[in-house]
């Protein structure tokens, strides 16, 4: 009876094999750099084991999604492990987590080998584009799971992880109107490959083809798998990174710091080319803005390299951009030319001489130059700064078409650029010209900037502006008064900057047209907010409408913030003269002669208050005295002429 009892499952030997397989990984693992997380069997689709990488004893979160294989069937000639019958929805499963593992434990040998899944995929790609059609593939294992494979795969997997955090609080941290911008100046993550030369391949390529960028974003992955001290090795990883540096593009200290070591224990060495070290020394310390140290470097890449003039053009050029941070500028002068002479079409001299003008105002030499820089793709001078410049030079020059052009195709990279807006909203009021195509396009610029920035109270100032002095010009646009003032009123309803100079700008515009009425409101308006100063305008507009007494009052408030000139007492004499205070008004007149004794108005009022108030002496004296200092001022040379005939009837 109790036989048929004896009748109980058998545990596959598979199972035993794998439960081994992970115990042993358990035992190999550094507990330095890895905490086991482990699965529960319920809930496991394919993952053995989760990984969790650690820094300083500190959790991470980093999980490492982990299958463990087992197998007791022989390791392959050259001592890799190969097992088969991996289900590909396995594969597939562990790629959805970055850098997944395999583990495949070898039973006879208590080996333990490992495999990246993105490092298998890359392989299945290159070796068997039709692996996604199987159900099942074989894994060869070559690398051993070794305590210095795990110390590169863990210096891997932080390095990823941090750059994947990067991204994302990058894209967080933007606003939405910012996207485009941080999309375009995005720079692409790769994933290292675990194996050397295919690491050492990749590196080549990048560098090959200009991508700096991507090389220094993957610093940390590259020297996880390569020796960051053998220059054969890593060389290209720190010469990236110089790049970057060279080119004014974010770059990392840290790194050309310990770059220059490296290249300097290369100085002694036969198979180096001392020449372009030397170079690159030059390059990394003036990355460093150490320009001394660039020059010595520089200058002795010069004496080694020979006849190799494209080289030496573009050492002469560093050399000199090393002068002029010095404080040497015709220094710097002397090696941009000679980088052109050996180069002539070397874009960075041909700007760095553009620059070099720009700063000493020779603004038709710097155009030259800069003209001269042609874009394409060139990694040392972009398209937006070189039209950012030209523009500053055109302006300078005061060709204003050319110059607003090249604001104009600047601003169409604004969303990728932003300094852009900021840069051309300080040229155009740099250059502020009494030039009246400057004003027509600055008016074009300001309405652009209200598109873009309605909120901002400095496009509706400048705007107004830029209106009211077309105006002043003489140049007819679509504006009115009544359309100029409603533009003023809705400024004054959302912003609080500059409103009385907006009100006094509109009563100007009104006493051009001759309409006192209303420049006299708003002269009134402004003085409302800001009674000091915009009383003298104010002053004037109520005489021109028979305010006199008011005007009077306001012109002679101690508080009244004006300059007292000769046109501010002839202002105040003619408001006395229509109340009949003929005293009060000689003296304003004698005060504004006293101040511009060489302008013909007060003498002539003068002459004319003293005869008005029956001093015919003094007012024969001034009239002659008027008549004799201001013959070409025909209309009021003949009135005086009458009044002198009325002195002399009166016997004087």
């Amino acid at each position: 009876m109790s036989d048929s009892f004896d009748k109980l499952p058998k545990r596959p030997q598979q199972h035993k094999t794998e439960s081994r397989a992970v115990n042993a990984l358990r035992l190999q693992l550094s507990d330095q750099l890895f905490l086991e997380q482990s699965c529960s069997d319920e809930k496991d689709y394919g993952t053995d084991i989760h990984i969790e990488a650690m820094t300083s004893d500190s959790a991470t979160n980093i999980r490492i999604h982990t299958q463990v294989k087992g197998t007791e069937s022989n390791l392959n000639n050259d001592g890799s492990l190969s097992i088969s019958d991996i289900d590909i929805a396995n594969v597939n499963y562990l790629f959805r987590q970055p850098h997944s593992l395999y583990i495949g434990y070898h039973v006879p040998s208590g080996q333990l080998f490992f495999k990246v899944v993105e490092d298998l995929i890359r392989d299945l790609e290159h070796t068997n584009p039709a692996w996604r059609q199987q159900d099942t593939i074989t894994v060869r294992f070559r690398d051993l799971f070794t305590p210095e494979a795990q110390t590169c795969f863990h210096k891997r997997v932080i390095a990823s992880a941090k750059i994947r955090d990067q991204d994302r609080l990058n894209l967080l941290n933007t606003p939405p109107e910012h996207l485009l911008r941080v999309m375009e100046e995005y720079v692409p993550n790769i994933d290292v490959p675990n194996d050397k030369q295919l690491a050492l391949t990749y590196l080549r390529e990048l560098y090959d083809k200009g991508h700096d960028a991507i090389i220094s974003k993957a610093h940390n992955q590259f020297s996880a798998i390569l020796d960051s001290g053998d220059i054969q090795e890593f060389g290209l990883v720190y010469l990236a990174e110089i790049n970057l540096a060279v080119c004014h593009r974010p770059y990392s200290n840290d790194i050309i710091r310990q770059a220059i070591p490296v290249l300097e224990s290369n100085n002694t060495n036969p198979k180096i080319n001392l020449a372009g070290n030397y170079y690159n020394l030059g390059n990394a310390y003036l990355g460093l803005k150490d320009y001394p140290k660039a020059r010595r470097n520089f200058i002795i890449s010069l004496r080694k390299f020979g006849e190799r003039k494209a080289f030496k053009a573009q050492c002469h050029k560093n050399l000199g951009g090393c002068y002029q941070e010095m404080g040497r500028p015709k220094k710097a002068f002397r090696h941009y030319q000679q980088a052109i002479a050996l180069s002539p079409q070397l874009v960075e001299a041909h700007f760095s001489l553009g620059m070099w003008h720009l700063r000493e105002n020779n603004f038709a030499e710097a155009l030259d130059h800069l003209d001269r820089v042609t874009i394409s793709d060139n990694k040392h001078v972009k398209t937006a700064t070189l039209q950012g410049w030209r523009a500053d030079v055109l302006f300078n020059l005061g060709e204003y078409r050319s110059a607003f052009r090249e604001v104009n195709a600047l601003l169409l990279e604004a969303d990728k650029e932003q300094w852009i807006w900021p840069w051309c909203y300080q040229l155009i009021l740099k250059h502020r010209s009494e030039d009246t195509y400057y004003y027509q396009y600055a008016l074009t610029f300001w309405e652009k900037f209200i598109e873009c920035f309605p909120s901002r109270f400095q496009g509706h100032y400048y705007k107004i502006l830029t209106i009211f002095r077309l105006k002043q010009l003489g140049v007819s646009n679509q504006y009115t008064f009544d359309s100029f003032k409603e533009l003023i009123t809705v400024y004054a309803s959302e912003h609080m900057e500059n409103v009385s100079f907006l009100w006094d700008r509109a009563g100007h515009w009104a006493q051009y047209d001759g309409d006192w009425l209303n420049a006299l409101k708003c002269y009134q308006k402004a003085y409302e907010k800001e009674p000091s100063k915009y009383g003298y305008c104010l002053a004037v507009s109520l005489i021109n409408t028979e305010k006199y007494q008011e005007a009077i009052d306001i012109l002679e408030n101690p508080s009244l913030d004006h300059e007292i000139d000769g046109l501010y007492f002839n202002q105040l004499a003619s408001a006395k003269i229509q109340i009949g205070d003929l005293e009060g008004a000689i003296g304003n007149y004698r005060q504004s002669i006293e101040i511009e004794s060489d302008y013909h108005l007060p003498w002539f009022e003068l002459a004319g208050c003293y005869c008005n108030a029956r001093q015919y002496p003094e007012a024969k004296h001034y009239f002659e005295y008027a008549i004799t200092n201001f013959p070409n001022e025909t209309e009021y040379v003949d009135r005086a002429n009458m009044a002198l005939e009325f002195i002399a009837s009166m016997g004087y």
